[in-house]
């Protein structure tokens, strides 16, 4: 609860649940829920640009977290270090850190955290004005959001986070709901392929 409490600006609310739950870990001695009590607790104090107070919660969570081998949490909670650093003007050791983040993201093979890895230190770079690395991690961030089919192939934009109605091909591949009108228009009536892997599609797409 106190999670989406905190997403749409409940802080009071969430901080109540937090603690309620943090209270309850504790006296089961449940470390896993004890670790994602302080990291919503970091996020309350980022989302009040508390910056110092949120890093230090991030950190007591991240030592769990290591503590139990959980390598998926460890990369999220360094991600939102790194975000904390840039809160406190230190581009440098956000990098380091969002270093540390991608580089657990790639041995547990989890390429949506690799992605946003690579874009947070692409903003990283760019703000220091190193535009040769910010480029190339736009083109590695570009590359995993290809192979994750986060784009459509008909229109090459990305897919949007609001609700956008989508539509799936036969073969499972998705596009926008705007765009699949001009699939099924293009060249011979006959043979329409779905550009992502030439799979021949006869019918409409599914509305989903």
């Amino acid at each position: 609860m106190a999670t989406p409490l905190r997403r749409i600006g409940r802080l009071n609310e969430a901080l109540e649940y937090c603690e309620e739950a943090m209270k309850m870990a504790q006296e089961a001695g449940d470390k896993p829920v004890q670790a994602k009590c302080l990291t919503c607790y970091a996020d309350m104090h980022r989302s009040k640009k508390e910056a110092e107070k949120a890093y230090s919660r991030y950190e007591a969570a991240l030592s769990i977290m290591s503590e139990i081998g959980d390598r998926q949490g460890q990369c999220l909670i360094l991600s939102n270090m790194a975000k904390t650093l840039v809160l406190l003007k230190e581009s440098q050791k956000a990098i380091d850190v969002n270093q540390k983040a991608l580089t657990i993201a790639i041995q547990i093979g989890n390429k949506l955290y690799q992605m946003r890895c690579h874009q947070r230190m692409e903003d990283h770079y760019r703000c220091l004005g190193d535009h040769e690395k910010a480029e190339e991690h736009q083109e590695l961030a570009q590359r995993l959001k290809f192979e994750m089919e986060l784009t459509c192939s008909i229109c090459g934009t990305e897919f949007a986070t609001t609700d956008v109605q989508l539509e799936v091909m036969p073969c499972s591949h998705i596009f926008h709901a705007l765009c699949t009108p001009l699939l099924m228009t293009r060249g011979n009536s006959r043979k329409r392929y779905c550009p992502r892997c030439r799979s021949s599609v006869i019918n409409r797409p599914t509305l989903v």
